[in-house]
């Protein structure tokens, strides 16, 4: 809210939450029309969603699975075609990581945002390994000791319950900087 200026465009796959996600951005007036019922992926169509709760009931860590029960709509982060300039991406898409880069390519390419991801074992290496590729340092976000810590490569030491995120920048990050500083 406090900053006027960011268009932030929000993808949610699943029916409830998405419909939830645009409650909520009513209720804080902020318009709901750049919220999408899809999920972030390598290519467009139809694809199984796990859903871990019962339908119709708020759910968390759906993804994108072989064996799941609900179809999604999924589309490529490249095929927004959008007039401003890409700054941040955050992604949090259970082990789907990989695939959202990879379909983000062209955006990756030619704005170079900061890019927010969740380590997953099963996907982290290959997020990595992508985006060296464009010239990202990482950073695990160490958020109990509001910390960053520069890494290369999946470690289980990384992995916590409720879950982590990687920071992947260009920017030269001074590792032992808190949050505030890096706005």
């Amino acid at each position: 809210l406090n900053k006027q200026n960011n268009k932030i465009i929000s993808l949610e796959p699943y029916y409830t939450n998405h419909s939830r996600l645009i409650s909520n951005l009513k209720l804080n007036d902020i318009d709901p029309n750049l919220c999408h019922l899809k999920a972030a992926s390598n290519d467009n169509g139809i694809a199984k969603f796990s859903i871990s709760t019962i339908p119709g009931y708020h759910t968390q860590g759906g993804k994108i699975s072989s064996d799941g029960n609900v179809n999604v709509h999924k589309i490529k982060l490249d095929n927004f075609k959008l007039p401003e300039k890409v700054s941040g991406i955050k992604i949090d898409t259970e082990g789907h990581e990989y695939e959202v880069l990879a379909g983000s390519n062209e955006i990756i390419s030619t704005n170079k945002p900061d890019i927010l991801f969740e380590i997953n074992p099963g996907s982290f290496n290959k997020s990595v390994n992508f985006l060296k590729m464009h010239d990202y340092k990482f950073y695990f976000i160490n958020e109990d000791d509001e910390m960053l810590s520069e890494v290369n490569s999946y470690s289980d030491n990384l992995k916590k319950e409720e879950g982590t995120n990687c920071l992947a920048t260009l920017k030269d990050v001074n590792i032992f900087s808190n949050f505030d500083r890096f706005e």
